[in-house]
């Protein structure tokens, strides 16, 4: 039975997102699909349904964990259940914080050698029950016709005997989003989504609504101002979407704070 009271709060957090409206689109279509058809089906088509993965390429600091989190949240509510438990791997290049080094080889090579320990580990522990088994496959975007990469998909495949699978990949164009899902269905049935970059539009807003979550009203001259400081972020190499705007609000907090208090 479908809870359909979190299934609405899915969709009207969702709604709430800045851009990304193609991941929008696929939140309620699935929710409506799946909301008209699921009692209706038998067991087995219900398995074909969760036997699809879905492919995110969305640009890093743009939200992953948050969307993550509502794809979590749609199939909880598909489920019945209060919540799924979400299993990462690892989301952060290891040993480095500055993404001016995010394509450095040994932090690739890293990064791959642990997210084939953590596929190997996940896919041999014992059935802990349904849940949302998230991986960042950007390692790989370079050498999707692999070896390495096979054995990456074919432990992925194993995972989705007891797990709902979502895969992530950067913001790339779309020729490239397609041969990746190419690359994947021939080991799983996979839907795609495509989260183009934001816009300056949408960070505005972004750190508008967090200076509203503290009560805070800017003039029309702090409004112009936060503006072009946002453009000028966005255009630093180490720009890392709405967290990076998120520092940028909560700096210009730290900054009012203390020359109220001077």
């Amino acid at each position: 039975m479908i809870d359909k009271k979190m299934l609405d709060e899915v969709l009207e957090k969702t709604d709430r997102l800045f851009g990304l409206e193609e991941f929008k689109t696929y939140i309620k279509d699935f929710s409506d699909t799946y909301n008209h058809m699921g009692t209706r089906i038998d067991q087995q088509a219900q398995m074909i349904i969760f036997s699809r993965a879905l492919l995110l390429s969305l640009k890093d600091g743009d939200g992953y964990e948050t969307l993550a989190g509502l794809y979590m949240k749609m199939w909880a509510a598909i489920c019945d259940r209060e919540e799924l438990f979400i299993d990462y791997n690892v989301l952060e290049y290891p040993d480095t914080k500055d993404k001016s080094d995010y394509h450095d080889e040994r932090d690739v090579h890293l990064r791959r050698d642990l997210v084939l320990q953590w596929l190997e580990e996940e896919t041999t522990l014992n059935d802990l029950g349904l849940k949302i088994f998230c991986l960042d496959i950007s390692a790989w975007i370079d050498n999707i016709q692999g070896a390495e990469f096979r054995t990456v998909l074919s432990r992925l495949s194993h995972a989705m005997r007891n797990n709902i699978i979502l895969v992530r990949i950067p913001a790339v164009d779309e020729m490239t989003l397609g041969r990746v899902k190419d690359a994947i269905s021939w080991y799983i049935n996979v839907d795609d989504v495509y989260c183009p970059p934001h816009s300056l539009d949408d960070y505005y807003n972004y750190a508008l609504k967090k200076f509203s979550e503290r009560n805070i009203v800017l003039d029309e001259d702090a409004h112009a101002c936060l503006r072009e400081l946002i453009h000028q972020v966005q255009r630093r190499p180490n720009f890392w979407g709405f967290r990076s705007v998120k520092k940028l609000v909560d700096d210009i907090m730290m900054n009012t704070i203390r020359g109220i208090c001077e």
